[in-house]
């Protein structure tokens, strides 16, 4: 099925010299590496094998005593690597006797992962303090500040909650990053409207009238626009129009809205949002104020990014079809919504149906994914993206638990603030908490 399938785009075929896999040298170093390992010097070994991965990261009897090498101090990596050998060299005895011993010690420890998360759901449903209502609010624009900084927005997280919470852009920051918060601002609040009854409330009075809010759209971006451009102005905002911030917000007297908070009211269907309509609105949303002419239609053209080249345009609404089909599937549904969340967010990623804004839409659904089965949305954060990359791109060649893994600790990340909060009487103390989860120097993403 072409949604799991990797190729090498064309660019790529005609690299130059260095980037060349060669055989001889890596295996030289693996040699050395095992005669430095017999010798008891595991560290000398250590440094000669990551020299051969670096030469050659696909060599089956590189990934496997490399492997091997690793598996008492870190059986996760072991098992992913003796996976990869044994994905190039499906006959590779060796691998095959060592993944056999693994992949069951793995799949626990994932499964642990996954247990621990819902063990801290319970926990914090049990819990009912009002602090948690000011640090849901909080989470909102972190997530919002995070999500743009991954795609290079460089706005600080005060800066991005100025701009989502009076609609006035920044000074000095241009007409597209000010546009890309509201443009979020406004497909978080419209994700929300697709789970009515969620757990975790992250915008205040998430029922909004949407006719009412896209009428104010325009005169969003053209207050946008004209603060930007009269930026350098002594009087910058002489000449703009009246803009109210408030005309974006959600309606006060929706008879089941839920502000900033927890409820346990009953959830709606998971797949019930499960729509191409709904996926390219949610795009529409995101882009609409960056770049109307590309925003909730799907692509035309090829597309790259990085060495992973997407399926061709004439293929992406087929694939995307069958993404939504996945999601509706028994298959699907008989996976921790953690695990099923993740592996959306990656097979939305790979199709990559739009031109732009598709990492911002891939983050929203799998968010989306979670708040209809009652878990909070959870924060992949910008300093982590290219660790967050680098897991993408092993699922595209096969293995995509370290993806999933990722997620599973971002979720963790947040129950673990959550219930921190809920210890708290302070609010002022408990946004401390997770102010020191985002923008610590330290990943919280266990490597």
């Amino acid at each position: 099925m072409l949604l799991f399938s990797y190729c090498i785009p064309e660019a790529s075929q005609n690299i130059a010299p260095m980037a060349v896999l060669d055989d001889t040298e890596a295996l030289k170093s693996l040699q050395l590496a095992l005669k430095m390992k017999q010798c008891s010097k595991y560290e000398k070994a250590k440094k000669l094998m990551q020299h051969a991965m670096a030469l050659n990261p696909r060599h089956p009897e590189v990934l496997n005593h490399y492997a091997e090498l690793l598996e008492s101090e870190n059986i996760v990596e072991a098992d992913r690597l003796y996976a990869k050998a044994l994905s190039i060299a499906p006959g590779h005895e060796v691998a095959t006797i060592n993944r056999r011993r693994t992949a069951p010690v793995v799949d626990d420890i994932d499964q642990q992962q996954l247990d621990d998360i819902d063990k801290k759901m319970q926990q914090l449903l049990d819990c009912k303090t009002p602090t948690l209502k000011a640090i849901v609010q909080e989470v909102y624009y972190q997530q919002m500040h995070h999500s743009l900084g991954i795609e290079g927005n460089t706005m600080t997280i005060a800066e991005t909650k100025s701009v989502a919470q009076t609609g006035v852009g920044i000074q000095g920051k241009s007409t597209r990053e000010n546009n890309e918060v509201l443009g979020l601002q406004v497909a978080l609040e419209y994700v929300e409207t697709l789970t009515p009854n969620v757990r975790f409330a992250s915008v205040p009075n998430v029922h909004e009238n949407v006719t009412g809010m896209k009428s104010n759209i325009n005169n969003m971006k053209s207050y946008i626009d004209c603060m930007t451009s009269n930026a350098d102005s002594s009087s910058p905002n002489s000449d703009c129009p009246n803009f109210n911030a408030d005309s974006l917000m959600p309606n006060n007297n929706h008879p089941t809205s839920t502000a900033y908070g927890l409820t346990t009211s009953c959830l709606m269907s998971d797949v019930e949002f499960a729509t191409i309509p709904n996926l390219l609105q949610i795009h529409q949303k995101v882009l609409e104020l960056v770049d109307p002419n590309v925003a909730g239609v799907f692509r035309k053209e090829q597309v790259y990014v990085g060495v992973h080249v997407p399926p061709p345009a004439d293929k992406v609404e087929a694939l995307t079809k069958d993404l939504i089909d996945w999601l509706k599937s028994s298959e699907a549904r008989a996976l921790h919504p953690v695990k099923r969340a993740a592996i959306a967010h990656y097979k939305f990623a790979y199709i990559h149906p739009f031109v732009d804004g598709n990492g911002r839409t891939a983050r929203l659904l799998m968010n989306l994914i979670l708040a209809s089965a009652g878990y909070p949305s959870v924060i992949i954060r910008k300093q982590d993206k290219d660790y967050y990359f680098e897991t993408l791109q092993m699922a595209t060649e096969g293995d995509v638990r370290p993806f999933v893994r990722l997620v599973a600790r971002c979720m963790q990340c947040i129950l673990d603030v959550y219930l921190s909060c809920s210890a708290e009487c302070d609010s002022d103390a408990c946004l401390k908490i997770l102010e020191a989860k985002m923008a610590g120097k330290i990943d919280v993403i266990s490597l």
